[in-house]
């Protein structure tokens, strides 16, 4: 389990007011930490159900269930993984989901935009949960991506623009799903091994370790509405944070963003959530604000369940960032890979074993190589694979391999 120091995506509840609960989205590791005996030693432990995700209308609808855990467990999120899972309209047509890996995938793209629905969810030993029913609410689409420096250049931010031309309010959520590659800081021409000594590298191997990939989806709680705006325009939205020298930054950084419009009541849920997860000072502290989801127990009225569903359209737009584009980008801030030094034969296997690599052969003033000495940096400066993948995305807009 993830140090519970209340790292992110770490949550407490009071049975009676929800104390911490640092809401997740789609896709984003969640775990609910909760003991009722902090509340009261008497009493023995339980576990509250954890609904996660939406009703996508016209989309796929990926739904996780499962447990708070105890503080003190030691293991990771209790995902529910035998549940009936079921979205279901007003008149009790049902459109099942299937169980896959650690959540549950519900076609709900035919569904009709006029109706009202709510999602279902039966476990065994457990009973009966379910959302309200609600109508579907249209999700306008995203105006554009764009991204700001600070002043100092030492941050970038993604920002989002949104508008709708109706006259209620707009709410908003949104989550994003980032990738990224970057490439080795040296391009070595050597390489090393403690079987087969120093040997140079072919054009395919320096490319493997010159080109890398790395993700993340979003775990933060991004909001925000037009209320108290003139115009029904969500302009330049903060989503994302990134730091002159992330190497998100360093060749290519593609964001896609998921916008989902919400009812006022989910705004306001997912607003406590945030300021409870981010204001709290801990179990001393002054209470946040009671937060109420909108999933129940049938089976049990009285019974605590977490979660809030909503039901909406989906709007989704990509954007790729350059390096030259973002210009802030510091490879080496610390000058780790910029330190390169000369190294007699005798020193390779220490050297090797000291997570340092070769890069070139010294050269005499002759003009020839020198055979017997060579340049070495730490490895993960010429080989990016030490801090990446080669888990290239299927769309990515380029041939390195």
């Amino acid at each position: 389990m993830e140090d519970i120091q209340m790292k992110k995506g770490l949550f407490r509840y009071n049975i009676l007011f929800v104390w911490l609960f640092a809401g997740m989205l789609l896709f984003s590791a969640c775990i609910y930490d909760f003991s009722v005996s902090e509340l009261d030693p008497g009493k023995e432990e339980v576990s509250l159900i954890v609904v996660e995700g939406d009703i996508a209308v016209g989309d796929y609808s990926y739904i996780k269930v499962y447990t708070t855990i105890p503080l003190e467990a030691v293991n990771g999120t209790s995902y529910i993984t035998n549940a009936r899972v079921w979205v279901e309209d007003g008149d009790g047509m049902k459109v099942q989901g299937t169980s896959q890996t650690g959540l549950y995938a519900i076609n709900t793209t035919g569904l009709s935009y006029d109706r009202e629905y709510k999602l279902c969810v039966d476990i065994p030993g457990r009973g009966l949960y379910e959302s309200k029913l609600q109508p579907v609410i249209e999700t306008p689409p995203i105006d554009s991506i764009t991204f700001s420096i600070k002043d100092d250049n030492t941050e970038l931010y993604i920002e989002v623009t949104t508008h709708n031309d109706s006259n209620e309010p707009l709410y908003c959520k949104w989550s994003y799903e980032s990738d990224w590659e970057f490439q080795s800081y040296h391009v070595p021409q050597l390489g090393y091994s403690p079987s087969l000594g120093m040997y140079e590298l072919s054009d395919q191997q320096k490319s493997i370790m010159r080109n890398c990939w790395n993700s993340e989806k979003s775990f933060d709680i991004y909001v925000a509405n037009t209320e108290d705006l003139s115009k029904n325009l969500i302009y330049k939205q903060r989503l994302n944070t990134i730091g002159y020298a992330d190497k998100k930054l360093d060749y290519l950084y593609s964001t896609l963003i998921t916008q989902t419009a919400i009812s006022h009541e989910a705004y306001v849920y997912w607003s406590n959530i945030k300021k409870n997860s981010s204001e709290l000072g801990g179990i001393f502290a002054p209470q946040p604000v009671e937060v109420k989801g909108n999933i129940i127990s049938v089976s049990n009225p009285d019974e605590v369940a977490l979660g809030y569903v909503s039901v909406s359209t989906k709007s989704v737009l990509r954007r790729y960032i350059t390096r030259e584009e973002a210009e802030i980008y510091d490879p080496d801030p610390e000058g780790e890979c910029a330190h390169v030094e000369p190294y007699a034969i005798d020193m390779w296997p220490d050297l090797y074993a000291s997570n340092m690599s070769p890069l070139t052969y010294v050269m005499l003033e002759s003009g020839e190589l020198n055979r017997n000495e060579a340049r070495w940096c730490m490895n993960f400066c010429s080989d990016c694979r030490y801090t990446g993948t080669k888990n290239k995305p299927s769309y990515w807009p380029n041939d390195h391999i």
